[in-house]
């Protein structure tokens, strides 16, 4: 699995969520699993959205605003995080990405 890169145009995470079917795709400084997480875009952040010339930045939700846990978390302990967010997905917050859900 891979993420997208914050500069790049919006083209190519619309094109990983109409083929793939993912509702998220991690934003890392590489484009790349195991990049430093910059933030996320989602389904949410571009199905209203005319102009896919646009940087992924520009409709991300940005790392800071993004619910995160330190590597180690256990799934009940991440669950909890979720929870008590209301978010759907979480990821590991150390400098390389890693999925936990």
């Amino acid at each position: 699995s891979s993420g997208i890169n914050a500069e790049w145009p919006l083209r190519p995470g619309k094109r990983v969520k109409d083929t793939y079917g993912f509702s998220g795709v991690a934003v890392t400084d590489t484009g790349n699993l195991g990049g430093k997480l910059v933030g996320m875009v989602t389904a949410r952040d571009i199905d209203f959205i005319d102009d896919f010339g646009q940087s992924i930045s520009e409709v991300m939700t940005p790392r800071d605003k993004l619910i995160t846990a330190n590597h180690g978390v256990s799934l009940r302990e991440a669950n909890q995080i979720l929870q008590a967010s209301k978010k759907e997905k979480s990821t590991d917050c150390d400098s390389a990405l890693i999925p936990l859900l």
